[in-house]
């Protein structure tokens, strides 16, 4: 496999997988929250602004996690776990990548 064709895969991999964990996520959360922290949560068009808007510029949505967790629960409780899950998704699209990479020239193609 060529270094164009590895870094083809990350790019693909890291433009889909967090993008297809945090939509899902974000509004599994908000089933969640309770209606004092509905209120507080983005509407429907802001939720998904803040969801493409980091996607489309930098290929991280999961940056719109703390945010979205600080906005609904406050900063103490909201930062470190909307961090937290932010830095996972990351650990977890970039060990996807690689596996992925891996699989692929271990097949040769």
């Amino acid at each position: 496999m060529s270094p164009g064709n590895e870094e083809f895969v990350e790019v693909c991999v890291t433009l889909v997988v967090p993008l297809a964990i945090v939509v899902p996520l974000l509004r599994f959360d908000e089933r969640r929250l309770s209606p004092k922290q509905l209120e507080r949560a983005w509407p429907p068009v802001s939720r998904d602004a803040a969801i493409f808007a980091p996607w489309l510029l930098l290929g991280m949505p999961q940056l719109c996690l703390p945010v979205h967790a600080v906005k609904t629960r406050g900063w103490l409780w909201g930062l470190l776990p909307g961090l937290l899950v932010a830095l996972l998704i990351t650990f977890f699209d970039g060990l996807l990548g690689w596996g992925l990479v891996t699989t692929l020239e271990a097949l040769g193609l």
